[in-house]
């Protein structure tokens, strides 16, 4: 399931956000200033850390994104199941301007290279909280609707003195709650029905700093090899 996350995700590096259904323009609004904030930046250090519940992949995540606009991220995953017999792993995506690489440490004697032909864009940030989370969140991002899920809603409510955009799509609801000052996202949750299924914080750093070219480097574990990174791989 991961690779498939991280696979889909970079396949999205060049889409545009798609069209909401029918929302209510409170919830539009809040949406759009959301994207915009990540629209307007141009480097930072984005990290989250999550808890999943869902009984097939409890466990816990800590992922780091650092962006270079136009062309350039760091992403490292590491990933903790709770399931008997599962090991930690971790998942790195870079791209150095020119090729986009892709490790897991599951699989330690490959990795993958391609090409990143466009610039970096909002949805790459929207991305990255579906990579943090589950598919779930790629869909609710990027506007995508689930087969088997049918129809996506957008609502908006208020806690706690802050925004929550909620994507609903059948019984399952993604809430990300929003930093009443800079519309960033600070919090995720997801929920099937009214049980939680996985949440986590979401901090900032560097944000607006020229980050070094040092963190944009992808070495190749001592003895891996080479596969070309293709779309279908997802």
């Amino acid at each position: 399931m991961r690779k498939r996350i991280v696979l889909a995700s970079l396949v999205l590096l060049t889409a545009l956000v798609s069209a909401q259904t029918a929302p209510a323009p409170p919830a539009q609004a809040a949406l759009d200033k959301m994207l915009k904030a990540y629209v307007d930046l141009k480097s930072g250090i984005i990290s989250m850390d999550i808890k999943v519940l869902h009984p097939d992949y409890a466990g816990s995540q800590k992922t780091e994104l650092r962006v270079l606009r136009p062309k350039k991220l760091f992403w490292h995953g590491k990933f903790q199941p709770e399931k008997a017999g599962s090991s930690p792993f971790d998942v790195f995506v870079v791209s150095d301007g020119k090729e986009v690489y892709v490790f897991d440490s599951k699989t330690p004697a490959e990795y993958r290279q391609g090409k990143l032909p466009d610039p970096i864009r909002a949805i790459d940030l929207a991305d990255y909280f579906s990579m943090g989370m589950s598919n779930m969140f790629l869909r609710a991002m990027t506007g995508m609707p689930d087969r088997v899920l049918g129809s996506r809603t957008l609502e908006l409510k208020e806690k706690d003195g802050a925004q929550v955009l909620l994507f609903k799509q059948g019984d399952s609801t993604d809430e990300l709650t929003l930093d009443p000052a800079t519309h960033r996202v600070v919090k995720v949750a997801n929920f099937e029905g009214e049980k939680l299924m996985a949440e986590g914080t979401v901090s900032y750093a560097r944000m607006g700093e020229e980050l070094e070219e040092a963190q944009f480097t992808f070495t190749p574990p001592a003895g891996a090899q080479m596969k070309k990174l293709e779309a279908e791989d997802g």
